[in-house]
């Protein structure tokens, strides 16, 4: 009975441990199979996980970054195991067929910071980074960014404490959900390239010396300021030591010793708001250099504003970061003056022209470059004589003439093999007519558009290369400078993607930039786009001046290349200097005509002009990627700031070199650059500015409004609009000025808009009378072809007088004029640095860009 018993237990305990085992089995076996499921889907988490290379990755700016913008991507890398050497991929979640890549060799135990740059294309994107062995994923990091939009005001702040500066992020911007996101910058990691620092806006140099800057990062903050950046340079006690070794380029003042202010009258007219009268203003007492003076007390400079080329340095004598001004409520009101004077207009007014465009956004020159690769002679289509002419060939072999010979020589049974001999014999033919005529070499063609910024050696340089494949199969193409180079291509295969994303490879070094075009299809094009501030050496040269109503002088190719054809506008005058070979210089000599239709309306008679009959299709192919070169070059041209006088002068040359090398050999094709630079007559004796000439700039806006470049602003109903003229300081007699403000009659009621006219005196507003006058139809731009014009240009004859259509065929035909000043003169209504300010409050309708009409005597 025990032994039964015994037995009975040892069976049970038998029994529970193979139970327990066999479940053990069971959960090792689920786990071992999820497991391999899970490792299997996610190969590079494995890797990443065994890799012995530890990587973090820092993207943007403190994790911010813009939207179409080159982004910063910084990865820090560490080596715990065997020496290593790889790639650094980035790629953006959107755009699997483009990687940005750097090598990367890491010996064992070393560490190493690398630095890529690579655009973020849309909200919905993300940058994807990958470290790279032999074809392999090592690593794997996909960081948390915080995206700002191009409507956005974006400011970096350069130094250790940003969170005072956190005051900008309270102003309300108009315009509809648009905000300040403020950044701050870290002088090691503040970027050496103008075309990175174009993701802002405005920069700050906040509690950081000048010094703790590399030679080139300020050479960087140079070219960005003059590619359209502002800068703000705050005072207070430490500003001698702060900006010491700052480019004299960027310094408007000479900085002084600090001293204390008993009022701060000039702030409080500014911000609407009394100062404590228990705080004393602590300021540096400055010298001006240049710019000017915004805001000055008791002969204390408080705020200087200096122009350099398309941008702006805005020096403060005080802190305002720090109390009592921080706390101050007038101090939002005092940022929204001095940010309005000193942005340009496309971001004060967002517009679709962004200053960078690396693979984002949504401006439009990038299409217009697109459309002007397409006008390749590699890419025509056959002669319609050589078709008809192998068509009517086949047919008359295939048909009588095979019959009849097949006859005489008594075999028409042979047809079934003549017949398909005639079709393989004409489409050999067919085949190889297209290939010679498309030739086996690598076709090319490069735009490029240059644009001198004023008064400076910096240009932004646009420039987009296409490329075209004779056959199908990998390509390396290599471009010379420093620029960062970006695809924009539209029509690759979706496969590419598919594939893994291998389409565009693209590294970007200091001296040049290389791209492997891979798997491109037999005769499909692949475009390389570059946009960036760079120094150059000086095309045009002018001396022009203006004395009466005639503007003078002379124009000079410095170039060692000729140029094909140079036009210069004034106001409605288009004036055509013909070709100049280098050193030639054309003379100026026209009288200014008034134009009433707004600022781009010229624009459209330069583009519309180009394009007279050619003798052959190359010379119309070539007219017409002109066409598009130009409306690209020009609708850019007026995104940067419009007041003052600034004219454009305008030329082109096709003997620039490609400058990119496919597969180590020139490729076959053409280049064509365009050149606009800004042109600042002087004035001299009397003088007498028309309309069109001297045109408002946007300093303060309230409500929604459009385009501020275009020729038409939009504003709604009983919104205000405040221009700024910037006239010369050296003006000794200001004999007459008037208000221009041109509309088109079917959109303007008789009492739509109501005007005002700053008393700098009296610090307040005037009320300005407007008076309403016709224009004739056709006087939005006029254009005189002379009798040396041999470029593309219509040629009626000398002298002659030839009429061009505005935009979308909508002239002027009013004008609302009024004459500034009162029973005391004009002496209050101009500042002493030439500020002349206008408010337009709009009831109904559209008007267009306002300008001055002047008259008078500037100094000697």
């Amino acid at each position: 009975m025990s032994h039964d018993l015994t037995g009975m237990i040892a069976k049970s305990c038998v029994s529970r441990v193979l139970s327990k085992i066999w479940a053990a089995t069971i959960v090792f076996m689920f786990a071992f199979l999820a497991a391999t499921l899970l490792l299997s889907s996610h190969p590079a988490a494995l890797a990443q996980e065994l890799s012995p290379i530890s990587v973090q990755v820092e993207v943007g700016f403190n994790g911010k970054a813009r939207v179409g913008s080159w982004t910063p991507v910084i990865a820090l890398l560490e080596n715990h195991g065997p020496d290593f050497v790889g790639e650094v991929h980035v790629i953006d979640t959107r755009g699997q067929s483009i990687r940005y890549i750097d090598e990367v060799v890491l010996p064992k135990g070393s560490r190493k910071r690398l630095t890529l740059y690579a655009p973020h294309q849309s909200f919905e994107s993300r940058l994807n980074v990958e470290l790279v062995s032999d074809g392999k994923v090592v690593a794997n990091r996909e960081p948390r960014i915080s995206l700002v939009s191009v409507d956005d005001i974006f400011v970096g702040v350069v130094g250790q404490r940003a969170g005072p500066w956190n005051l900008l992020t309270t102003l309300e911007i108009p315009g509809q959900r648009r905000e300040v996101v403020v950044a701050p910058i870290s002088p090691e990691t503040f970027p050496d390239r103008p075309e990175v620092l174009e993701s802002f806006d405005v920069i700050v140099l906040g509690d950081v010396q000048v010094q703790a800057l590399s030679p080139g990062m300020l050479e960087a903050m140079e070219g960005w300021v003059a590619g359209g950046g502002v800068l703000i340079l705050p005072g207070g006690p430490n500003v001698g030591v702060n900006l010491k070794g700052l480019p004299a380029q960027l310094m408007p003042v000479i900085a002084g010793n600090a001293i204390e202010l008993e009022s701060a009258s000039a702030l409080e007219r500014l911000g609407n708001e009394p100062f404590p009268t228990t705080y004393h203003l602590s300021v540096s007492d400055s010298q001006v250099v240049s710019g000017h003076i915004l805001a000055e007390e008791g002969g204390v400079p408080l705020a200087v504003l200096s122009r350099l080329g398309q941008g702006s340095v805005l020096f403060l004598a005080f802190d305002p970061a720090a109390q009592p001004l921080a706390g101050w409520a007038g101090m939002p009101r005092v940022w929204m003056e001095l940010l309005f004077q000193s942005l340009p207009p496309s971001v004060i007014i967002p517009t679709q022209a962004p200053r960078t465009y690396p693979g984002g956004g949504v401006p439009q020159w990038p299409h217009q470059l697109h459309q002007a690769m397409s006008n390749l002679p590699a890419l025509e289509p056959p002669s319609i004589n050589v078709l008809l002419g192998l068509i009517g060939g086949y047919i008359l072999l295939a048909g009588p003439v095979n019959y009849i010979v097949l006859r005489r020589i008594g075999r028409p049974g042979l047809t079934w093999i003549t017949i398909p001999a005639l079709a393989v014999l004409f489409s050999s033919s067919a085949y190889f007519l297209a290939v010679g005529a498309k030739g086996s070499d690598v076709q090319g063609s490069a735009v490029s558009i240059i644009q001198q910024t004023h008064g400076t050696d910096w240009a932004r340089v646009r420039r987009m290369v296409g490329v075209v494949a004779p056959r199908q199969g990998d390509y390396r193409a290599e471009s010379p400078g420093s620029a960062l180079v970006a695809s924009w291509d539209r029509g690759r295969p979706r496969s590419m993607a598919e594939r893994g994303g291998l389409g565009i490879r693209v590294r970007n070094g200091e001296e040049s930039s290389e791209l492997e075009l891979l798997d491109m299809g037999m005769w499909t094009m692949s475009n390389l786009l570059t946009d960036s501030v760079q120094r150059i050496e000086e095309v045009l040269s002018y001396d022009l001046y203006i004395e009466g109503d005639r503007m003078k002088g002379t124009v000079t190719n410095e170039s060692p290349e000729p140029l094909k054809q140079v036009w210069l506008i004034a106001g409605g005058e288009l004036e055509d200097l013909g070709a100049l070979r280098p050193g030639h210089t054309a003379t100026v000599d026209i009288t200014l005509v008034g134009s009433s239709a707004g600022q781009r309306h010229w624009r459209r008679g330069l583009n519309f002009s180009i394009g007279s009959p050619a003798s052959s299709p190359r010379e119309q192919r070539q007219n017409q990627q002109l066409q598009t070169v130009a409306a690209a070059a020009l609708d850019s041209f007026y995104t940067g700031p419009s007041s003052g006088l600034s004219l454009p002068l305008v030329a082109w040359t096709d003997e620039s070199p490609m400058g990119i090398t496919v597969n180590n050999e020139k490729p076959n094709g053409q280049s064509h650059t365009l050149f606009v630079q800004p042109v600042t007559p002087r004035m001299q004796g009397s003088f007498s500015l028309p309309s069109g000439v001297l045109m408002g700039r946007v300093v303060d806006f309230e409500g929604q409004i459009g385009d501020p470049g275009s020729a038409e602003i939009t504003i709604s109903n009983g919104s205000a609009i405040t221009f700024q003229f910037e006239a010369s300081a050296r003006i000794q007699d200001m004999r007459t000025a008037s208000l221009h403000v041109p509309f088109n009659g079917a959109s303007l009621a008789e009492q739509g808009v109501d005007a005002m006219m700053y008393h700098w005196g009296d610090s307040a507003w005037k009320p300005l009378a407007l008076t309403r006058v016709s224009l004739p139809m056709q006087s939005s731009l006029s254009g005189r072809a002379s009798s040396s014009n041999r470029g593309p240009f219509p040629q009626p004859g000398p002298g002659s007088t030839v009429f061009y259509s505005t935009p979308y065929g909508l002239p002027a035909t009013g004008a609302l004029e009024g004459e500034l000043g009162d029973e005391r003169g004009l002496d209050n209504y101009v500042s002493a640095s030439g500020l002349v300010r206008i408010q337009l409050v709009i009831r109904d309708g559209q008007v267009g860009i306002p300008s001055l009409i002047l008259e008078g005597v500037v100094r000697e």
